[in-house]
């Protein structure tokens, strides 16, 4: 969905994949949040999310996947995993996808001083565990502990409420003028009435991405077909043959807007 930048280039958006860990998640203990988060708020961002993928506590697996991620994207988010219990492994596995050892980071070691107010850290100093080389990404709110970011790979907490407010304290690093915009239609039709249409046009506006979604109320077929893009253009003219093709069975149709991440 390239659409020309001022200099004649295709404009790209950024990408990203999200890691998340957790055999809580994989067991249906917790109900996993911060996928959809993530879903939410790149795409308001105008980062392209690729994948997600969701990984057990296990360093070798966890290490893989932001390997294998982090050299396909511009960006990858890991959630979860990094308290201070036997199972919480991603500093180590982060470590180990770029090769690197895990030792005390000494300004880690001063925001735990500062937030136990001299109190004995205990098991917490185990937070203060990092892979070697590991830059500090500092947050506001609270607690006031900043995010690791090793070489594109930012950690962030599991708990939900945390995630959210650290990642929100920096997203403006991620945003990208790079915005689709997108339209979309509600058909009163299944898709094997369309899809030859539907196919065509498809075709002819390769910058343009359509989807389908079915959906059945217990007495009617509906489709709602989306057109995005970032070629404001060329979605206009998709936009105007999906009319003509399928004015007999549009049901309602959405004005061109940015595309905001809520859905549309």
């Amino acid at each position: 969905m390239d659409a020309p930048a001022p200099n004649g280039a295709p404009r790209r958006q950024p990408t990203a994949g999200v890691v998340v860990v957790g055999n809580e998640v994989l067991s249906g203990k917790v109900t996993e949040e911060n996928a959809a988060f993530f879903v939410k708020r790149l795409r308001a961002l105008g980062v392209r999310l690729r994948e997600i993928a969701v990984v057990e506590d296990d360093v070798d697996a966890i290490a893989r996947a932001v390997r294998r991620l982090a050299g396909e994207n511009t960006w990858v988010f890991t959630s979860g995993g990094i308290g201070p219990t036997h199972d919480d492994v991603t500093i180590e596995a982060v470590a180990r996808a770029f090769d690197r050892e895990v030792g005390e980071h000494e300004a880690l070691l001063a925001h735990l001083d500062r937030a136990l107010a001299g109190r004995p850290p205990g098991a917490w100093r185990r937070l203060t565990r990092a892979p070697v080389g590991a830059e500090l990404v500092e947050t506001t709110g609270k607690p006031p502990w900043p995010v690791l970011k090793v070489e594109n790979v930012f950690v962030f907490p599991g708990v939900p409420w945390l995630l959210r407010s650290k990642f929100d304290a920096i997203a403006g690093r991620f945003a990208s003028d790079a915005r689709l915009v997108g339209a979309h239609f509600v058909l009163e039709a299944d898709e094997a009435v369309i899809c030859e249409a539907l196919d065509g046009i498809a075709a002819r506006f390769t910058s343009v991405e359509i989807g389908s979604y079915p959906a059945f109320d217990g007495r009617v077929w509906s489709l709602k077909l989306t057109l995005e893009s970032l070629d404001a253009a060329a979605l206009a003219a998709a936009a105007d043959e999906v009319r003509a093709a399928f004015a007999a069975w549009i049901r309602s149709a959405s004005d061109i807007a940015p595309v905001s991440g809520d859905g549309d």
